[in-house]
């Protein structure tokens, strides 16, 4: 990890005084323990340096460059399959009532009778390998937001080949976008109120077994708190948040796997 954060560093200014290392240690501990800024240990030093440090990587875009660089994968020969999903996470009181980038109040929380909430849309080749993110309100319908996301991964992958996706989003705009924009295939059930429903057959239906791996690429992430409670009032910082612990779990997986005999 330490040559892509060299890569993605300004070289303005000077030095900080926490090591690199250090200072993602401290960014990581925040979001697996999901604790106040205030409270973050002093072996990281001091909480406001911290923040803002990564408040200059987020605005900067450079904690998005790093994500793609982390989320990085190798090129394939065979089928290059991605499987895109949503999840909804509760977005706590103290994430309400900032105003968003354009004056109003767009940072990505929506309500409705279960509370105020952020949906996280991803696409991911498996489990450890999320490619591309964004978040939107909570009560958004997952099929307009697949589309930007789709371009992304195919822009950070190369290309796509297959898309499996669940029912809700199975839209025909999705679909077509699939097909004539992505030349990948949709692998997507239709939905029981369909009136022209697009071939199904016993060879996607085991295909689309393999969908499983985003949920897990889901649970993973929710085991840091920051992550499954939204205690960020905005968009951006939350989303930075989302992109660092993708991009941990799959450089996590690829340590493993390097010192695995």
């Amino acid at each position: 990890m330490g040559p892509m954060v060299q890569r993605c560093k300004s070289p303005l200014g000077p030095a900080p005084d926490l090591p690199d290392r250090m200072f993602f240690e401290a960014v990581l501990y925040w979001a697996r323990v999901g604790c106040p800024w205030r409270d973050l240990p002093g072996d990281f030093g001091g909480w406001s340096a911290v923040y803002k440090r990564l408040r200059r990587w987020i605005d900067s875009g450079r904690l998005g460059t790093l994500f793609e660089a982390l989320a990085a994968q190798p090129a394939c020969d065979g089928t290059l399959r991605v499987m895109i999903a949503s999840t909804i996470v509760r977005a706590h009181q103290h994430a309400a009532g900032a105003a968003g980038e354009d004056g109003g109040s767009g940072n990505a929380i929506g309500r409705s009778r279960g509370g105020l909430s952020t949906e996280i849309i991803a696409v991911a080749t498996d489990e450890d390998g999320v490619v591309a993110v964004d978040v939107a309100e909570g009560q958004r319908n997952d099929a307009p937001l697949a589309l930007p996301v789709l371009a992304r991964a195919k822009q950070a992958l190369g290309r796509i080949d297959e898309v499996l996706a669940d029912k809700a989003f199975d839209s025909d705009e999705i679909r077509d976008a699939c097909l004539e924009e992505h030349d990948a295939l949709p692998v997507i059930p239709n939905r029981a109120n369909r009136k022209e429903p697009w071939p199904w057959d016993e060879v996607m239906q085991e295909t689309y077994k393999q969908r499983n791996r985003i949920e897990r690429a889901f649970a993973k992430a929710k085991q840091f708190r920051r992550f499954a409670t939204r205690y960020e009032k905005l968009r951006k910082v939350f989303l930075g948040l989302v992109c660092l612990v993708f991009g941990f779990i799959h450089v996590r997986k690829l340590a493993q796997s390097v010192n695995t005999p």
